[in-house]
């Protein structure tokens, strides 16, 4: 049987800690993915989201890589955790168009970059990032409600 990132490892849900008022947002960010709607201005896409790729163009020939660019080689997947191990069971490549990434680049390296690509297995280092944060917001609200009792 396989157990997705979202089943329960246990029957209890625990109780809305006024301490961790974050938790519940990220949750939903999570679930849901960080749209740009759904954000306010102080939120972040965070960084363990990260995924190594490449930025190529329409012949698959990869963008100039310079050490100089932060997030040349990387692009933060946004996507809610369903989508996210969907794409981890992919077969292919994974391929984003994200416009504004795009237009950077074309503008400042003078590549015509149509998409940024990278492989499944790639996206399972997410979801492991995923899980263990979500373990330790449980242990946090765990052990801070053991103290309130």
């Amino acid at each position: 049987m396989v157990i997705g990132l979202w089943t329960p490892v246990q029957t209890s849900v625990p109780t809305r800690n006024p301490e961790e008022p974050d938790f519940e947002k990220w949750v939903r960010f999570e679930f849901n993915g960080y749209w740009k709607a759904s954000m306010s201005e102080t939120d972040l896409v965070p960084e363990y989201r990260n995924v190594p790729g490449r930025y190529v163009d329409q012949y698959k020939r990869m963008a100039p890589y310079y050490e100089d660019i932060p997030g040349m080689g990387t692009f933060r997947f946004p996507n809610g955790v369903r989508e996210l191990e969907r794409h981890a069971r992919s077969t292919n490549e994974i391929s984003v168009h994200e416009p504004a990434i795009l237009a950077m680049i074309q503008k400042n390296l003078k590549f015509d970059a149509v998409r940024f690509v990278c492989y499944p297995a790639s996206i399972l280092n997410v979801l492991d990032a995923i899980r263990s944060q979500l373990l330790d917001w449980l242990h946090r609200i765990e052990s801070s409600q053991v103290n309130i009792r």
